[in-house]
């Protein structure tokens, strides 16, 4: 993984850096990371059992993390840059999860959401 993050920048490196952090961040969430490429192997299994077989999810997790930040401190980025970073990637989870909903449901969603937070104060349910 170290040599395909330094040449993440390189075309032919970026697909297969992108793919073993998919598979790390996928096996971060209970995930079995896939199975291995078949190069006249006569592997079964999944990655994970072959290869991380005593790794738990949260193991996955901080190597994920380790790895983003060391990505963000190559690149410049400061705690506030990472902080925005992050807010980014779960705005764009939210929109994604949202998006097939109806106007109505999406609406509903996120006054819930604000009233959760306490940045909106609940409604009062007398006009339904």
């Amino acid at each position: 993984m170290t040599r395909l993050y330094d040449r993440r920048h390189i075309e032919n490196f970026k697909k297969q850096y992108d793919l073993q952090m998919s598979r790390y961040e996928a096996m971060a969430n209970g995930g079995d990371g896939g199975s291995p490429a078949k190069r006249g192997l006569n592997a079964s299994g999944s990655i994970r059992e072959l290869h991380h077989f005593d790794w738990e999810d949260d193991d996955f997790s901080e190597l994920v993390l380790k790895i983003k930040d060391a990505i963000r401190a190559s690149e410049g980025f400061s705690e506030e840059d990472a902080a925005i970073d992050e807010s980014k990637t779960v705005t764009e989870s939210v929109i994604t999860l949202l998006r097939p909903l109806s106007r109505d449901d999406i609406i509903d969603v996120l006054n819930s959401i604000a009233e959760e937070f306490g940045v909106m104060e609940p409604e009062d349910d007398e006009d339904e």
